[in-house]
């Protein structure tokens, strides 16, 4: 069992953030919030609030709901309390109440006083047929658990268990003062069942045929259906001039890059631009010509202009190497064997069957509403 020594020390410093975070915000929730920490900083100095209790608020059972803040800190508040709402300043006008309780009109009440009589109105014969109304109607909602305690009343009156509902009124009774144990009434009942309903199935097909697509969205589905085929195809016939096996980087056991003093991934595999089929330059110089004319008709993606990019260096090589060759220095060999490395190591050999699902899944994606 938990003593009070083995109860989790509260550090202060988030509920001071907190506290600063609200104080730079605006507006009546802005307020609310710099009440609420502040409340929470007092009870954590003078000790009121003990938190890291199944009761943090002295004298409070632990069925009472509380007021939780973020980071589920009490500030001392209780759920159902606080000042008496529109619903029972309505109700309360029309019951009769003890002289001098609202000398200042119904406004002007207490909240022990008006929250008392209003329990204690649900709970004479006079209240509780309306709370069976409200039960039978449905015409009543919950907004805090406390509130549907003087329902279950009576909802066990009605069947002939009245220990039950006496015990369970004896219990709530000494908190008539403070705590709402009434429902909140309503026009109609709550919907049931499993659906939700934001607004009607007209203002939902004009909303979506009002809707725009997205730059963004336009953008990642241009380079999935246009460029990355063309990516595809470049590394291909890069791949076509190796001697040797396919490059890729080298791994560990454990998949990690094996790495060169310099840090750079370690490519292993033969090397490119070693052999040309005879109509490769033709093909070469056929798919840069390809990707321009794309260009002129796809140009919201911008990623296959970067120079930095891959994609951007391998089609300077491709154009390069088609017109001639040995015009290729050996760093540039190198850069080119680095790029299929990388993209066969990430992706897969371009004909491997892993490259071919991840291609499908991309433009089965780029193909949705």
């Amino acid at each position: 069992m938990m003593t009070e020594d083995d109860k989790p020390s509260i550090n202060a410093g988030y509920p001071l953030s907190q506290l600063l975070k609200a104080l730079s915000g605006t507006g009546e929730l802005a307020q609310k919030r710099i009440k609420q920490w502040q409340q929470v900083l007092a009870g954590l100095c003078d000790g009121s609030l003990q938190f890291g209790s199944r009761t943090p608020v002295g004298k409070t059972p632990a069925w009472v709901t509380l007021e939780v803040v973020q980071g589920g800190f009490a500030t001392g508040n209780l759920a159902a309390s606080g000042s008496l709402q529109p619903h029972e300043t309505q109700k309360l006008k029309t019951l009769e109440l003890p002289a001098g309780s609202g000398d200042r009109g119904i406004e002007g009440i207490r909240e022990s006083v008006g929250r008392s009589a209003l329990n204690l109105y649900f709970v004479s014969d006079l209240g509780r047929p309306e709370l069976a109304a409200m039960l039978a109607s449905g015409c009543f909602r919950i907004q805090v658990p406390e509130e549907g305690a003087l329902l279950i009343a009576t909802w066990l009156m009605e069947r002939g268990e009245p220990e039950r509902a006496g015990k369970l009124i004896e219990t709530i009774m000494p908190f008539f003062e403070q705590l709402r144990f009434y429902p909140v009434p309503a026009l109609r009942p709550a919907r049931t069942g499993g659906g939700v309903y934001l607004q009607t199935a007209g203002a939902s097909v004009k909303g979506l045929r009002a809707k725009r697509p997205q730059a963004s969205v336009q953008r990642m589905n241009e380079a999935i259906s246009v460029w990355t085929p063309f990516y595809d195809r470049s590394v291909s016939l890069f791949l076509e001039t190796v001697d040797g096996d396919v490059p890729a980087f080298q791994t560990t056991d454990s998949g990690e890059f094996v790495r060169a003093a310099n840090g750079q991934p370690v490519v292993a595999g033969g090397w490119p631009c070693r052999k040309y089929a005879s109509d490769w330059a033709s093909r070469a110089r056929k798919l840069l010509a390809e990707y321009e004319n794309k260009r002129l008709q796809h140009c919201l993606c911008k990623k296959p202009e970067k120079p930095k990019e891959n994609f951007a260096r391998l089609r300077a090589y491709l154009a390069k190497a088609s017109e001639s060759p040995r015009s290729l220095t050996g760093r540039d060999v190198g850069m080119v064997r680095k790029i299929p490395a990388s993209y066969v190591t990430v992706h897969g050999a371009p004909a491997g069957e892993r490259l071919r699902c991840t291609r499908v899944a991309q433009e089965s994606a780029a193909q949705r509403p």
